[in-house]
């Protein structure tokens, strides 16, 4: 690893750079859109938030925790069957007793928050993958589909994807696939078994979506919003409208207008809405690029990594929380159907801070392994290079002890 401090060299420091810095940027656009909606409804106007500062707290403990006990411990093949286990027997719980909510059940009701078990189960395809998937590699093997690492991860993905999809919950389970495909394909499958993959995965959503008319009207929604505007395509409507009337330089922080009930779910999923109408294109443009210097970050993270364990983790980490924040945006603008999917630490969620934070944590953990392996060799060298420098043979490490 390059020691210099310009985080341009140190992946690390550029993690959790943008990670303080969207945290920033989140606090005051979560505050910023729910103060109305809170301070009506919650007789508080800081009751979202002191709940995401709440959150971005434990999202930070979560970082230090991941990194103390790294992640090679944490893809043990027990702790991987409990996590795993916990999160089926979550999702089956959800589905039978939870809250039912917007007519789906996706959430457990703690008081304090809503826990969408959905946002872990993104979280552990990402770690199965890399556990199995990497371990099979690293025996010198060539990946592919018909090898029981890889199917065995993708049966179970197949049934995670089910249970999130009868919630009914269509674009969590489209990204929980998404993600189990970019792990396959960083993990050196053959392009035409991925294609083959999507292809099944694309029928059986197509047919999802045929078989659901609400689903099957929110596409037509989606392809022309404005022609019921008031109606299916009001949401999306009231999207574009706030972003548009952002322009340049936005409105100043505070004076959004959809805040004041013309948005719904302002303050979650369409957080990048009210942050574009009160910040602008160049507000805009600085929270992409935040997002794409983490991105480069990870992918950096991964590339550099030695073992094919640590290269997945990062990889899968990248994918999941900034291709899930580019999803979002894209949403929020109209280039993909409204799928309920959350801006990664922008938008209000404790389940999604907690499994990004988490995420971050782990690709970290594969960098500090890194730095460990490369500090270890520079050691061995100094030692190597004094001995045979030392006339008696004496084994002197510089700047540590003999």
């Amino acid at each position: 690893m390059n020691s210099r401090i310009l985080f341009f060299s140190n992946p690390k420091i550029l993690v959790l750079l943008c990670f303080i810095l969207l945290l920033a940027l989140g606090f005051v656009n979560v505050f910023s859109a729910s103060f109305v909606y809170a301070a009506t409804e919650m007789n508080s106007t800081y009751h979202f938030a002191i709940r995401y500062l709440l959150f971005a707290l434990a999202g930070m403990a979560c970082i230090i925790a991941v990194r103390k006990v790294g992640y090679y411990q944490l893809l043990n093949q027990n702790i991987l069957l409990f996590f795993g286990s916990l999160t089926l027997m979550l999702l089956i719980y959800v589905l039978a007793f939870g809250p039912e909510i917007n007519a789906a059940h996706r959430w457990i009701d703690f008081r304090f928050f809503n826990f969408q078990p959905s946002e872990f189960a993104k979280l552990f395809i990402v770690m199965l993958f890399s556990s199995l998937l990497g371990n099979h590699i690293q025996d010198g093997k060539a990946a592919n589909v018909f090898h029981t690492p890889t199917s065995l991860c993708l049966f179970i993905t197949a049934i995670f994807s089910f249970l999130v999809y009868v919630q009914p919950d269509l674009g969590t389970a489209s990204i929980i696939a998404g993600l189990a495909a970019f792990m396959c394909f960083i993990g050196g499958i053959r392009w035409i078994q991925i294609a083959l993959a999507g292809i099944a995965a694309l029928v059986i959503a197509v047919a999802a979506t045929w078989y659901a008319p609400y689903r099957l009207a929110r596409i037509f929604m989606w392809l022309d919003p404005w022609k019921d505007p008031t109606g299916s395509g009001y949401q999306m409507v009231q999207s574009q409208i706030a972003i548009g009337s952002g322009g340049l330089t936005g409105m100043d922080w505070g004076a959004g207008t959809s805040k004041f009930f013309f948005l719904p779910e302002l303050h979650t999923d369409f957080a990048f809405a009210i942050y574009c109408q009160e910040n602008g294109f160049i507000g805009a443009m600085v929270l992409i690029l935040l997002f794409s210097l983490l991105g480069l970050g990870l992918w950096t993270i991964s590339r550099r990594a030695s073992d094919p364990t640590g290269a997945l983790l990062a990889g899968g980490v990248c994918i999941l929380v900034v291709g899930q924040a580019v999803a979002n945006m894209a949403m929020v603008c109209g280039l993909l159907p409204i799928i309920g999917v959350p801006l990664s630490f922008i938008s209000y969620g404790g389940s999604s801070m907690i499994v990004s934070s988490i995420a971050l944590g782990l690709a970290l953990s594969v960098y500090d392994c890194e730095y460990e392996k490369l500090k270890t060799l520079e050691i061995i060298d100094n030692v190597e290079e004094d001995t045979s420098a030392n006339p008696h043979g004496l084994r002197i490490i510089r700047g540590g002890k003999a």
